[in-house]
């Protein structure tokens, strides 16, 4: 069975402690307070597969893109989480600065699917911070990205060192999550058996970003490519390569301990495993 086909409109309605800002799928039609609570109304009115949202000690951007008529938001926090302040000379750092830059890779991720792809029907996306520093994820006008997105390349050179893939992942993660708003969200799968397709084309959408965010350049987009080409060719801590798993059809049923589920296609994801000070 594949849940992605059953579609509805939702009508959610959050309760949470008044200092947090809660971010839903859908849009807003109505918030207020109920003594020490905040209270938020979303609904949405094109079918959705799927709802979710994310809350926290968010501060609020928003742009309107006259060029696609879509409201683009971004929710990040002032001050990092609690695990994340004692890192080294990272002190005073502020994830909610580098926001607006999270946001314009999603406008620009916007402007370019909708040229190759149709406009999707939306009309608003969301671009939030997570905690988790490796993984993303895509709801219909929601996304999660990890917060290391939100740090600039001198900072996560101070965390985690000059890690190639942590910079391919960090560039790549917003268009990928945003691309799923067309591959996931608008065009699903029958079965498992094409799920991947739903990541396939999600990849494809963030290596024309690439190109483009470097005026058009085949390069970024060639390196882009050779590097998904390695990372299917080689071995794991098991001996054993991507490519040797099985094929790609079965989907989730390639999973086991010698061949963890990071290396199977799943919907709406774009994750990354490295080692860091924080996570081991």
């Amino acid at each position: 069975m594949n849940a992605f086909n059953d579609r509805a409109t939702f009508d959610l309605t959050f309760k949470i402690p008044d200092k947090f800002v809660l971010v839903g799928v859908g849009k807003l039609v109505k918030e207020g307070k109920e003594g020490d609570f905040a209270v938020s109304h979303w609904v949405s009115d094109i079918p959705l597969a799927v709802a979710g949202f994310n809350y926290g000690l968010f501060k609020k951007k928003e742009i309107a893109d006259p060029q696609t008529k879509y409201q683009i938001e971004g929710y990040a926090t002032s001050e990092l989480p609690s695990y994340m302040r004692g890192a080294a000379s990272i002190g005073g750092m502020s994830p909610a600065r580098l926001t607006e830059s999270a946001m314009v890779d999603a406008q620009n991720s916007i402007r370019i699917f909708n040229h190759w792809f149709g406009e999707a029907p939306y009309g608003r996306i969301a671009i939030t911070q997570q905690p988790q520093l490796n993984f993303g994820q895509s709801w219909p006008t929601l996304v999660y990205l990890p917060i290391i997105a939100f740090f600039d390349s001198t900072q996560r050179w101070q965390m985690f060192g000059m890690q190639r893939g942590l910079t391919d992942f960090v560039q790549e993660v917003t268009p990928h999550e945003v691309a799923h708003q067309w591959w996931g969200h608008i065009v699903g799968w029958t079965s498992y058996h094409d799920q991947w397709i739903s990541e396939g084309f999600s990849d494809f959408s963030a290596s024309l970003f690439l190109q483009y965010a470097q005026g058009g350049k085949i390069d970024r987009y060639q390196k882009f490519w050779e590097s998904q080409r390695q990372a299917i060719l080689e071995k794991n801590v098991f001996g054993i390569r991507h490519n040797d798993a099985g094929p790609i059809w079965m989907g989730l049923r390639l999973n086991s301990a010698r061949t963890p589920a990071h290396i199977v296609a799943s919907p709406t994801t774009r994750d990354l495993t490295f080692c860091t000070c924080c996570d081991g």
